[in-house]
């Protein structure tokens, strides 16, 4: 048990798995750190459980009260199903439905190219680089590993000017990655360890950004929520038969209910598992000990990241609540954005289009900017707190 976390983050051929009961074993963190960690993984493990077991009971009774019995030609066995016999509405439900399935493999397929691409980006390592920078890295990830009690995962060297840092899936095991900008940032030791100590922290939460179509709960919640809506659409045309259109609203409303209930609990438990960058702080800080190294980097790479003209607006979100510092303050205009993508995708943008969207831009800017600004707040106050003898991730 005490060597398979080694093995796990120096072998590519390993799974990582966030949730493995012996992962905590191993550290050399207080008690009240390890519980903290533990408690968080049991109640996501436990919202997600309930989450599919709840959508699989539905789509299990829509395919038992509905499509099994009609199928089957037998009209006794559920209420909803009066008449059986392939009619014109079923056929059209039927069509209906494949049709919607193709279009949302499609788009999911699509969704899934382009979220690959930009991970892709975010995490594509660096040509060329100063070792020596590169070492004051590496030795404050050794350190801060060693005082975990943990083998220091993989140190990638990304490709970006703009100093940052983040933690990411790489050949399946956690990795960390410095940017190249961050190697030139004029960091002292402690300053570098506190990020390496605050990275290695996600990945001991599982909070590390992960490939797309790596995590198996979104891929099998999401299909599983999808078949539903879909089997439940030809079981509609199928209660239609022989039943008033008062029953069959009535049965709509109830699917309908049923599919925005298990949405925005899914969209809940989307929320509780993104990263919890205080929590990682508070982690990083019982490692190095270190509350006024965090406090000074903090400060030093958000000036390095939103000072100045500011960073590119994302085109996606994907990855930005993981890096160590995410940006609030943008280089681009909205029209800016738009013209900059509509070169890079090659495509053509009139003026119509383009004072359309750049209000919808805007108000992307301005809600991720203000995510990035109150989570900086929140994370300066809880090494305040800290200082000051509380430390309230661990309560």
């Amino acid at each position: 048990m005490q060597d398979y976390l080694p093995r796990v983050l120096q072998n590519a051929k390993y799974r990582f798995d966030p949730y493995f009961a012996g992962y905590t074993l191993v550290m050399n963190l207080d008690k009240d750190v390890l519980d903290k960690i533990r408690s968080r993984r049991r109640r996501l493990r436990a919202q997600q459980a309930s989450a599919l077991c709840v959508t699989a009971a539905g789509l299990a009774a829509v395919l038992v009260l509905v499509i099994v019995p009609f199928w089957l030609g037998n009209n006794t066995w559920s209420f909803l199903v009066k008449k059986t016999g392939m009619a014109g509405i079923v056929w059209a439900g039927i069509i209906v439905a494949a049709l919607l399935g193709v279009l949302g493999v499609a788009f999911f397929l699509v969704a899934r190219s382009r979220d690959l691409a930009v991970f892709a980006g975010l995490t594509a390592r660096a040509s060329g680089y100063d070792l020596k920078r590169l070492a004051l890295f590496l030795n404050a990830l050794d350190t801060a590993a060693t005082r975990a009690g943990i083998e220091a995962p993989y140190l990638a060297v990304l490709d970006s000017d703009r100093a940052n840092a983040i933690s990411y899936t790489r050949e399946g095991a956690p990795a960390i990655g410095v940017t190249s900008g961050a190697l030139g940032a004029g960091l002292t030791f402690p300053e570098a360890q506190a990020i390496m100590a605050h990275e290695l922290a996600n990945a001991i939460t599982g909070d590390h950004l992960r490939r797309p179509g790596a995590a198996e709960f979104d891929g099998a919640s999401l299909g599983l929520l999808w078949l539903l809506a879909l089997v439940s659409l030809v079981a509609v045309t199928i209660t239609r038969l022989g039943h008033g259109s008062i029953f069959t609203f009535a049965v709509i409303l109830a699917i309908l209910a049923f599919l925005v209930l298990v949405s925005l609990w899914l969209k809940h438990i989307g929320k509780v598992s993104e990263p919890d960058t205080v929590l990682a702080d508070s982690i990083a800080m019982k490692i190095t000990g270190e509350p006024d190294a965090m406090e000074a980097v903090l400060k030093k790479m958000d000036k390095l990241v939103s000072g100045g003209k500011g960073a590119p607006f994302p085109s996606s979100e994907l990855g930005l609540r993981n890096l160590f510092v995410p940006p609030h303050r943008w280089s681009d205009t909205p029209a800016g954005f738009l013209r900059r993508r509509s070169k890079e995708l090659s495509y053509n943008l009139n003026e119509k289009g383009l004072k359309r969207r750049a209000k919808s831009i805007q108000e992307s800017m301005e809600e991720l900017a203000a995510f990035s600004e109150d989570l900086l707040a929140d994370r300066l106050s809880n090494i305040e707190a800290i200082k000051d003898g509380t430390w309230g991730a661990f309560e």
